[in-house]
C-alpha cells in the first residue's frame, strides 16, 4: 500500500497472525509476549491476534462471554498490547463471530436456521448465529469492550452471514418487501449464493422478489460491518487516520483516511438502483410518505 494518506506502519505493513482456534489452550500455554518479540525480530510490525472466535470464545478477560477453555489468567490482548508497545508491533484485534458453542450465554437464542427451521451447524459442532437477531448487538458490544479496554490499532473481521430463515430474517424481509423469504430452490435456480458469498450482478435477476432478496442479503452484511466500524471509531477517534476495517480475510481500504468498509462507488450505485427497482412500488410510496 503506497498511498501517503495512510500511516507508515500500514503503508509498509508486515503482518503476522496468531489464530486462537489453531491452539488447544487446555493443553498448551501460548506465550503471546514471546510471539510478539519474535514478530519484531522478523521485522514484522503488525500482529493480527484473536479477540473472539467463531466458537463464541474470547481470548481476553471478557465480561460478555466465555473465555477459551484453559486460558486461565492469560489475557492475550493485554500481553500483545504491552509487548507490542515495547517493540513497535501494532495490534489488530481479530473477530470471527460466526457462532457459538453451548457454553455461551446466548446459545440457542440467536440461531441461524435453514428453511426447515433447523439450526445451521458449522464444523459439525458450532451453531451459526444470525446477525439480524440480538446477536448483532452482542457483536457490537464485544467490539466496544475490546476497544475500550485494549485500544487496538485496528480490527480484522473474518466472517460472513449465511442465508437464514429465522423469524428475525423473515420479519425483516417482509417489512422491506411485503413478501416471504424465497426458498433454497428458488435461490439456486436464480444463481443466488446462500453461503459465504457477496451477491453480484443483481440487476440481471429478472424476478423482483429474488432481486430484492439478493440486495437485502448484501445490505445486511454491509450494514453490520459499517456499524462495527462506527463503534470502534467512536471509542478511538484519535486513530481516525490509521484505523481500518479488515473484511472477511482481505484488507479493505476506505476511500478516505479512517475506519470503514470500502465499497466500490460503481457497485454502490448499482445496488442502489437494484434496491429501488426491487422493492414493490407500493412499499416505496409508503416510505416516501413517512
Amino acid at each position: 500500500m503506497s498511498d501517503a494518506r495512510w500511516p507508515e506502519w500500514l503503508r509498509h505493513g508486515r503482518m503476522f497472525t496468531t489464530d486462537g482456534h489453531m491452539y488447544d489452550t487446555r493443553r498448551e500455554r501460548v506465550d503471546i509476549r514471546r510471539i510478539t518479540r519474535t514478530i519484531a525480530a522478523c521485522h514484522g510490525n503488525i500482529h493480527r491476534l484473536t479477540a473472539h472466535t467463531f466458537m463464541g470464545w474470547s481470548y481476553y478477560d471478557s465480561r460478555l462471554g466465555p473465555k477459551a477453555p484453559g486460558l486461565g489468567d492469560q489475557d492475550w490482548l493485554a500481553e500483545a498490547r504491552d509487548e507490542g508497545a515495547r517493540y513497535g508491533v501494532k495490534l489488530l484485534a481479530y473477530f470471527n463471530m460466526l457462532g457459538y458453542l453451548d457454553d455461551h450465554p446466548l446459545y440457542g437464542t440467536c440461531d441461524s436456521v435453514d428453511e426447515r427451521g433447523d439450526p445451521i451447524v458449522i464444523y459439525r459442532v458450532v451453531r451459526a448465529a444470525c446477525i439480524n437477531s440480538p446477536w448483532r448487538q452482542a457483536v457490537l458490544d464485544v467490539v466496544a469492550e475490546v476497544f475500550r479496554r485494549y485500544a487496538p490499532d485496528g480490527l480484522y473481521i473474518d466472517w460472513a452471514q449465511k442465508s437464514c430463515w429465522c423469524g428475525y430474517c423473515r420479519d425483516a424481509f417482509r417489512r422491506l418487501t411485503g413478501e416471504a423469504l424465497p426458498g433454497t430452490e428458488e435461490l439456486a435456480a436464480a444463481g443466488i449464493p446462500t453461503s459465504y458469498s457477496w451477491p453480484e450482478g443483481s440487476e440481471a435477476i429478472d424476478d423482483a422478489r429474488l432481486r430484492a432478496y439478493a440486495v437485502w442479503q448484501q445490505q445486511c452484511r454491509d450494514d453490520l460491518f459499517k456499524a462495527i466500524g462506527g463503534v470502534a471509531r467512536s471509542i478511538r477517534p484519535d486513530l481516525e487516520d490509521g484505523l481500518l476495517t479488515f473484511e472477511h480475510g482481505d484488507l479493505v481500504v476506505p476511500e478516505r483516511p479512517g475506519l470503514g468498509v470500502r465499497l466500490d462507488r460503481e457497485r454502490v450505485e448499482r445496488y442502489a438502483r437494484c434496491t429501488r427497482s426491487a422493492v414493490p412500488s407500493t412499499m416505496r410510496n409508503e416510505e416516501s410518505r413517512r
